[in-house]
């Protein structure tokens, strides 16, 4: 039987591949060993304010978690996240911050955070701007909505599904 923990690791690794899939600066750019591209044209606006960061924000995540360093990875899966929901509010008028949001952001934003409860919330920030990219380009959304789902559900089944415990139990 395969533990929670390695579940989690398996569905935040596969949403990370759709992400190198599928993002809005190119598919499997690699940016420390490639010229940074540009977002495409035919992205909105916000994209290209934000992008860049974004990007660099999810590598450095999927970096820090691949090198066994879940610690230091909490601070920046915060600044990703705050950086996709600027992306949200800026692509979306009246937009409003959806409960879930509120979870996600008091679960990020706890200081002191330790523990691999990190690859829970990674992945849940990761699916939420894997949704943002699939609500911009429909044909994504036909592509690989069901699978983004799947995992995120995956993620939130298996992962450390108690907001207030921030180590989980593997």
């Amino acid at each position: 039987m395969v533990k929670p923990k390695f579940k989690v690791i398996g569905a935040v690794k596969d949403l990370s591949d759709l992400y190198n899939r599928i993002n809005p600066r190119g598919p499997y750019r690699i940016s420390l060993f490639a010229n940074a591209s540009e977002v495409g044209a035919d992205w909105p606006a916000p994209f290209h304010q934000n992008g860049e960061r974004i990007d660099t924000l999810i590598r450095g995540v999927g970096c820090l978690l691949a090198n066994d360093l879940a610690d230091a990875a909490w601070p920046v899966t915060a600044d990703l996240w705050r950086s996709i929901q600027q992306l949200e509010r800026e692509l979306i008028d009246n937009w409003s911050r959806p409960d879930y949001y509120r979870f996600l952001t008091r679960d990020l934003e706890r200081t002191g955070q330790k523990g691999d409860g990190i690859y829970r919330l990674f992945g849940e920030v990761l699916a939420v701007y894997l949704d943002i990219i699939c609500t911009v380009r429909p044909d994504y959304h036909t592509q690989y909505g069901s699978r983004i789902s799947a995992l995120r559900r995956l993620v939130a089944q298996t992962g450390d599904i108690s907001s207030s415990v921030t180590t989980p139990d593997f």
